[in-house]
């Protein structure tokens, strides 16, 4: 825990540099200070078919899901979803569609095997 999700158009991998941004973001999440570097899981989910707008057209983009335990404050998710943006603004410069959400998982139903 936690888990960062990146999602992204099959079709632009190799513009996305989808690599890259997989180790990065996953440093980011270890320098957020917010959580065991051993339970952070960083991995990406390519779509092979995608629809945006009213046209439907297939674009690039990337949106990055950040789902964690409930309990951090506003301000430290705030920090993370920009930290998260920042990066991703860095490596994919000409990227306009860029999006980040930070969401709270609940304790009560999250079942998980410890075997850190």
């Amino acid at each position: 825990m936690p888990h960062c999700i990146i999602e992204y158009p099959q079709k632009f991998e190799s513009s996305l540099q989808v690599e890259k941004l997989c180790r990065e973001l996953h440093l980011v999440m270890i320098n957020s200070g917010l959580f065991q570097p051993e339970s952070i899981k960083t991995r990406v989910i390519p779509y092979k078919y995608i629809s945006i707008g009213k046209s439907g057209e297939e674009q690039p983009f990337i949106h990055t899901n950040v789902a964690l335990m409930s309990g951090r404050t506003a301000d430290s998710k705030k920090a993370l979803s920009q930290a998260i943006y920042n990066k991703t603004k860095e490596i994919c410069p000409d990227l306009y569609r860029i999006s980040v959400e930070i969401r709270d998982m609940d304790k009560d139903s999250y079942t998980v095997n410890n075997y850190l």
